[in-house]
């Protein structure tokens, strides 16, 4: 029984890359289908990969904000300035936004 599960998993994986496989050429194929309709300039950053026209994929600096924005932590970071933020407005006085919205204010 041991053997029909190591072969059934193997099977899974198999099965499993396919379909990545095939998914990764769908991509590609509406990728390109896609590019046709860009910009030339454009069409040259993709190829290239740059992050803001500038950054190639193993800079450090793109590298280390990958990470950070991957990380758990940020997301409860945004979390808690997304909280904190709303709970500001929802405090805040409606004489402060109405001073703010006039001319003189």
């Amino acid at each position: 029984t041991e053997a029909l599960a190591r072969k059934q998993v193997e099977q899974m994986i198999r099965e499993r890359q396919k379909a990545a496989h095939r998914a990764h050429h769908a991509r590609e194929k509406v990728s390109k289908s896609v590019d046709k309709y860009l910009p030339q300039w454009l069409q040259r950053m993709r190829k290239r990969d740059l992050a803001l026209g500038i950054l190639p994929p193993l800079h450090p600096f793109r590298t280390g904000v990958t990470r950070l924005v991957n990380a758990q932590r940020f997301d409860q970071f945004m979390l808690v300035i997304i909280v904190t933020s709303s709970v500001a407005l929802a405090i805040e006085p409606p004489t402060v936004a109405a001073r703010a919205a006039t001319p003189e204010g």
